[in-house]
């Protein structure tokens, strides 16, 4: 498959700790593994891989509204990642596990034109570097727009349209591009005096590659569970089953009725200290089931990020 998958599935749950949708933070990993893969894959002079995986493209910890008495706001912010994996190459067989370090400086703005309709744009900058698969280091560039609506019953809406420019850095490859357009609802329920959510939903990507060996559909499903346990403490469980049918250019018929079904499970705990401070430890594991293919993999991951963040 192809690289990080949806946008953090920001779930708006009206929290009082607002300043991040912690909806699908640890998925932008294996992402981060999976989009390295397919460039490679595209490299004559990269190792031949059976190395596959679902994606996450919300971003880890991505910035949302805090209070606010304007009806636009412009967060810069600067986060170090480091996270540990079973499967450093998502690969099928012969699993390498690895320690990962990811460096992120972004910014994100906001206009609220009313109380239920929103703009948003984001550009974060990504240095993915490995300990030991050091083949599979990048940096990428990430713009994203959206717009989002809130309607009855818990209900909001977001379309949005994402773009990746990565590169290895250790080798000739061509630059690999994706474009993803994307339509996400999610709905949540309040309980024990708003200190407990529960929130489910639908979203789907259409990804557009460039070398252009593939387009991919993703369909995804999800639940899950957020409790308050402070103002500025957090926790949340969140469960996903995607499914991704792809369309392969120039493969055998076999292979270009390739599918891809992936099952997710993350739990997060994130912490705000201060204003501008904020940190979070998690835990994830994915299983990776293909259909007319050969790209199953299974992976685990756990680690922590340190954020730095300020609200103009």
């Amino acid at each position: 498959m192809n690289y990080p998958k949806r946008l953090c599935i920001l779930a708006y749950l009206l929290l009082p700790l607002s300043s991040f949708p912690v909806f699908g933070q640890t998925q932008t990993n294996q992402n981060t593994q999976v989009q390295t893969q397919e460039l490679l894959k595209n490299n004559a002079l990269a190792p031949t891989r059976s190395a596959e995986e679902q994606a996450w493209d919300n971003e880890f910890g991505r910035i949302v509204e805090l209070a606010h008495v304007k009806p636009w706001s412009i967060t810069p912010y600067s986060s170090t990642l480091g996270f540990w994996t079973t499967n450093a190459r998502l690969s099928r067989a012969n699993e390498s596990s690895d320690g990962v370090l990811v460096q992120r400086e972004g910014a994100d703005f906001i206009y609220h034109i009313d109380e239920n309709w929103r703009l948003g744009a984001d550009y974060r900058f990504e240095s993915i570097r490995y300990h030991r698969n050091t083949d599979l280091d990048t940096n990428s560039n990430l713009p994203e727009v959206y717009v989002s609506r809130r309607l009855p019953w818990n209900w909001s809406v977001m379309v949005g349209d994402r773009e990746t420019w990565l590169n290895l850095i250790h080798s000739n490859a061509k630059a690999y591009r994706e474009n993803s357009p994307y339509l996400l609802a999610t709905q949540s329920h309040a309980y024990l005096d708003n200190h407990l959510y529960w929130f489910y939903g639908f979203q789907y990507d259409h990804r557009f590659t460039h070398p252009a060996s593939f387009n991919r559909n993703e369909y995804e499903i999800f639940t899950g569970i957020t409790h308050d346990w402070t103002p500025q403490l957090v926790s949340q469980l969140i469960l996903s089953q995607d499914w991704q049918p792809y369309d392969l250019r120039g493969q055998a018929q076999s292979l270009s009725r390739r599918q891809e079904l992936i099952s997710n499970g993350t739990l997060l705990t994130v912490w705000r200290p201060l204003p501008w401070l904020q940190l979070t430890g998690f835990v994830a594991a994915a299983y990776d089931n293909s259909i007319n293919g050969v790209f199953d993999y299974k992976a685990e991951s756990a680690g922590a990020e340190l954020r730095l963040f300020w609200k103009f």
